[in-house]
């Protein structure tokens, strides 16, 4: 007949694959039975409950199995997810963006295009600060976010409405169509991002068909105005470079912080241009519809927008997140016929 400890350790050889000490098997057997041991050595004891903890770490054993092998499988799934999400916001971001060209159209009328910018920029911040405050947190105010408030805010949203001010939506809309490819050139030397031709090709194809669009769309009578038409190029070289750097920032950084720096240091450098243009130029009362599009273009197309781009940036590379940027030029043709004819 076997001594206890030799039934013990054959038990434990077949059930458990590690056997741990006789003292840890009568601790675990104290802690699941809810009793001290009184009766008894610790081997008859060990013994006793070698069938219960061998289930116990059948399970436990199990389940550190597949988490140690299955952490790579979890981080491509994570990775995975991550990239879905990043693909559904920057679809509707740029859905979103798109529209914007119809909405600040409108209002040239009676405001002047860099009052446009400022005031939707003021809305973006009387949305997106209390929301900051209520989570304690405040907004990102580094020296990045003052780079891409200048160039992502201030002169890509000015050089926009001045353009819009001397050429059609339509032709707005083209045009933005080139920020994929104007990303992908800058964010080869910034970010070492693989340009390859395979996506270099993917953004001039889509531009072309863009411009196909344009051209059979309009009957092959479009309208040129060369300031209007290099301001909307402008602006989108620099939101090209807002990508590039934002890819830089959205990945380590929180989204709702790095969009209410952004505006903060957007409507520093809008404000003042603003007062000048309204003494300049002078600026009417507002219209119902005047209000209705800056909420618009301040709450949905600003405050949602950027923070859905933002997410996208997080996920992917600002040359594949750029690739979205061509729905924005098909949104804006589509709005552009069924609302301004």
């Amino acid at each position: 007949m076997r001594t206890a400890e030799s039934s013990c350790e054959s038990a434990n050889m077949l059930m458990i694959p590690s056997v741990p000490r006789i003292d840890d098997l009568v601790q675990a057997a104290d802690t699941i039975t809810g009793n001290p041991r009184r009766h008894g050595t610790d081997e008859q004891a060990a013994c006793a409950m070698t069938p219960r903890l061998a289930r116990v770490s059948e399970r436990r054993g199990s389940l550190a199995l597949k988490t140690d092998f299955g952490m790579n499988d979890l981080g491509i799934e994570a990775r995975a997810g991550g990239r879905l999400t990043a693909c559904c916001t920057l679809l509707l971001a740029n859905v979103i963006f798109g529209t914007t060209f119809v909405a600040t159209k409108p209002m040239f009328d009676r405001i002047p295009p860099m009052t446009i910018a400022a005031g939707r920029f003021a809305i973006v911040l009387l949305v997106l600060i209390p929301l900051l405050l209520r989570s304690g947190r405040r907004p990102n105010l580094s020296r990045t976010a003052a780079v891409m408030g200048g160039v992502g805010v201030f002169l890509t949203y000015v050089t926009q409405n001045l353009g819009l001010e001397m050429t059609s939506a339509t032709n707005a809309a083209l045009i933005q169509g080139g920020v994929p490819v104007m990303t992908m050139l800058i964010a080869g030397p910034v970010l070492a991002e693989r340009l390859d031709a395979s996506r270099l090709t993917g953004g001039i194809i889509s531009l072309v068909g863009i411009g196909a669009i344009v051209f059979f769309s309009n009957g092959a009578a479009m309208s040129v105005s060369l300031a209007g038409d290099g301001l909307i190029l402008l602006s989108a070289v620099s939101f090209a470079a807002y990508l590039v750097i934002g890819r830089q920032v959205f990945s380590g950084a929180d989204s709702l912080e790095v969009v209410a720096g952004v505006s903060c240091y957007g409507l520093l450098f809008l404000a003042p241009a603003s007062g000048i243009e309204i003494v300049t130029r002078g600026i009417e009362r507002p219209t119902g519809g005047d209000m209705a599009c800056w909420l618009y273009l301040g709450i949905v197309a600003s405050a949602v927008g950027l923070l859905l781009e933002g997410i996208g940036l997080r996920h992917l590379e600002a040359g594949q997140a750029s690739l979205f940027a061509n729905l924005g030029p098909l949104v804006g043709l589509l709005a552009a016929a069924l609302m301004l004819g």
